[in-house]
């Protein structure tokens, strides 16, 4: 293996174990249900809230804590639905550096479905 393919590979092999912060610990909350969601609990979410007063809003914790995140931005989202029945959930995104709803790109930071 010559120079640059050893450097490559560390590279790769290096940036594979970073981690990605989590968000902060979350006081525990009930699971979610239907009654957690509503289109005034959605438009009560407010850029720049923290994960704790998105949480304080809906009245749940997250279901999905960051399956789509990239080291500044991380995607939570709060969901409750049986197989075969349409699903609820909002979505926020977060800035990982200070943990606020904030865009990632554009205006809108926060995803509703199913109500």
């Amino acid at each position: 293996m010559d120079q640059n393919n050893r450097l490559f590979a560390t590279v790769v092999a290096l940036f594979s174990f970073v981690a990605f912060a989590g968000p902060p610990a979350l006081a525990a909350t009930p699971p979610c249900s239907a009654a957690n969601f509503s289109v005034a609990r959605f438009d009560a979410i407010q850029r720049g809230m923290s994960v704790d007063q998105v949480v304080a809003v809906i009245g749940c914790g997250p279901t999905d804590l960051g399956s789509q995140s990239t080291r500044q931005w991380r995607l939570l989202t709060w969901s409750v639905g049986a197989p075969g029945t349409p699903a609820l959930s909002i979505s926020v995104w977060f800035d990982t550096s200070n943990w606020q709803a904030q865009p990632l790109v554009g205006p809108s930071f926060k995803i509703a479905q199913g109500f």
